[in-house]
């Protein structure tokens, strides 16, 4: 395989010093050494401006440790980037409304935040339901020395659900990085393994060292790729797993061979039928798998029983990056339109998050099209929202539908007059409020 070609990436598998500012003193000397190693990217431990400390004592003390990820320890983290000409991929207990999160920050080798993760599938088995787990899998575009990189994150607990790393591929990874603090023992690297080959993608993993309770080192890449030109049979995936001393441990990805192979093998998006997998989504539990801690599903737009106070404003008084969500008040001959998800007797606009490059606007169209299979429309932009985020608020009239439906959306429903039963009986009745008070439908 080509290595002089091979993206460098940095497992910086090192032990936390004990304070925030030691972990920042120590996690800026373990970059410019990872810098020295020739590495283009730097991979930190889950959670390390408190080195995971979570465990062990008292919930409200920890919670106090929360840190902004705008703020100073982030941000000296971004200006290293820069200086370094490396890309930094920092992890840190994030300070968040409703509580703190497990959080991954991206900076690129201009010091440009290109990713912020938080971590989807919390331990809710255990302390890390006190977390607020993140609402979505996120792939940015990571300029390189050896040019763009799709890139996506998952945190430790998400290798255990192939929806984490699938979602990723689907998205364009071509990269995961995983910040990780656990024992990676047999099963949990077969799990990366399977990850990556079914995905036809690699994933990097960085652990904290066997001096750290309940962690053994065992960092890793795997690049996803089972058969070579040349090679007779298959071949082990796995490129690097360091053993479980602290060090920083350097990974090369031969991207150019792995682009290769994702455009000829079988594995990823070639052969899927998703039209099958409609249950997938689905969110009722059944036995065995019904536990009494699991967590209920949230949504941006809060519970059933919360009344949220929903603001408007001009899109001129709202910063662009602000605005995370985009709701789409539509018609289609006079009538609303409305969609049904599979699991729930409720209706609502069609709308959804924002994805990493994506315009606010391109945002929009991608969630009427997904949702309501809206071809032939017209979309504009009425104002901002804001519940607790920004979203934009669209209105749109539809002349033609494709007729088959994505994602989580049973049916579209056109109805002369709008619903009772709301999925968002407090946010989306106010939305359609204003679309009418500005004359837009």
């Amino acid at each position: 395989m080509n290595t002089k070609g091979s993206l460098k990436i940095a497992l910086l598998q090192i032990a936390p010093a004990g304070t925030l500012e030691g972990n920042l003193q120590k996690g800026l000397e373990a970059c410019c050494r990872a810098k020295e190693l020739g590495a283009d990217i730097a991979l930190f431990p889950e959670m390390w401006s408190n080195g995971y400390r979570i465990y062990d004592r008292p919930v409200e003390e920890w919670k106090a440790e929360a840190i902004p990820a705008d703020g100073d320890f982030v941000n000296a983290f971004g200006a290293l980037a820069k200086e370094l000409d490396m890309a930094i991929g920092i992890t840190l207990l994030e300070q968040h409304r409703g509580g703190p999160r497990n959080t991954l920050v991206l900076f690129d080798r201009f010091g440009e935040r290109k990713l912020t993760y938080a971590k989807v599938h919390t331990c809710d088995f255990d302390v890390e339901r006190n977390l607020t787990p993140g609402d979505d899998f996120y792939v940015t575009e990571l300029d390189t020395a050896l040019g763009m990189v799709k890139v996506g994150a998952m945190i430790c607990y998400d290798r255990e659900f192939p929806e984490s790393a699938r979602l990723l591929m689907l998205k364009g990874a071509e990269l995961i990085l995983t910040p990780n603090a656990c024992p990676m023992e047999i099963n949990r690297l077969s799990q990366l393994r399977g990850r990556a080959y079914e995905n036809m993608l690699a994933i990097v993993t960085c652990n904290y060292p066997d001096t750290v309770p309940d962690c053994n080192g065992g960092s890793s890449l795997f690049d996803g790729m089972a058969y070579l030109p040349g090679l007779e049979g298959s071949r082990d995936t796995c490129i690097l797993q360091a053993p479980g001393q602290e060090d920083i441990y350097v990974a090369e990805l031969d991207l150019e061979a792995l682009r290769a192979y994702r455009e000829s093998e079988v594995h990823g998006n070639a052969y899927r039928r998703p039209r099958l997998y409609g249950l997938l989504t689905g969110e009722r539990v059944e036995e065995p798998f019904v536990r009494p801690n699991r967590r209920e599903e949230e949504n941006p737009f809060g519970g059933p029983d919360e009344v949220p106070e929903v603001k408007f404003a001009e899109l001129s008084e709202v910063e662009d990056s602000a605005l995370k969500y985009a709701v789409i008040v539509a018609k289609s001959g006079g009538k609303w339109v409305l969609c049904k998800h599979r699991e729930r007797d409720t209706l609502e606009f069609p709308g959804g998050h924002r994805e990493p490059g994506e315009t606010i606007l391109e945002a929009a169209r991608r969630e009427l099209y997904e949702e309501t299979g809206a071809l032939d429309y017209d979309l504009r932009a009425v104002c901002a929202y804001k519940v607790w985020d920004y979203g934009i608020l669209c209105a749109a009239e539809i002349r033609g539908f494709e007729g088959e439906l994505h994602r989580e959306i049973e049916r579209v429903v056109l109805s002369e007059t709008l619903p009772e039963k709301w999925t968002y009986p407090a946010i989306h009745p106010k939305l359609a409020a204003e679309v009418k008070r500005q004359g837009s439908l």
